[in-house]
């Protein structure tokens, strides 16, 4: 539930902000892949890959899994207004990836939401 709170809260302030500022999606998306590998690695260090749910991720690993994303991501990855979308979709989609890590403790830090502010 606070999590839900905080993220409300952010989205609220996010609202407020000046119309220069934006979503930085390509680092998004980067922050989120990188926190459910990290959470991902913990799972396997600590559980083996049965306790994956991801069969991909069981069956190659989540060092393979997660470079093919980032590769793909930081080789497609524009600012405009399409990845933008595609970035709150994929941080959304990551934070709820890596929270169900929280039971298992081995999350390591959350996806965060990047923002860039021109003034």
């Amino acid at each position: 539930m606070i999590r839900a709170a905080v993220i409300a809260t952010l989205l609220v302030a996010v609202a407020a902000l000046p119309a220069s500022a934006q979503i930085a999606a390509c680092p998004t998306i980067l922050s989120s892949l990188h926190a459910d590998w990290k959470a991902t690695q913990g799972l396997f260090d600590r559980y083996g890959s049965g306790a994956e749910a991801n069969p991909i991720v069981r069956a190659i690993g989540p060092d393979l899994y997660f470079a093919a994303w980032t590769i793909g991501a930081m080789a497609t990855c524009k600012e405009n207004r399409w990845w933008r979308a595609a970035s709150v979709v994929v941080w959304a989609v990551q934070t709820w990836a890596v929270g169900t890590h929280e039971r298992a403790g081995t999350v390591r830090g959350y996806p965060l939401l990047l923002f860039e502010v021109r003034f």
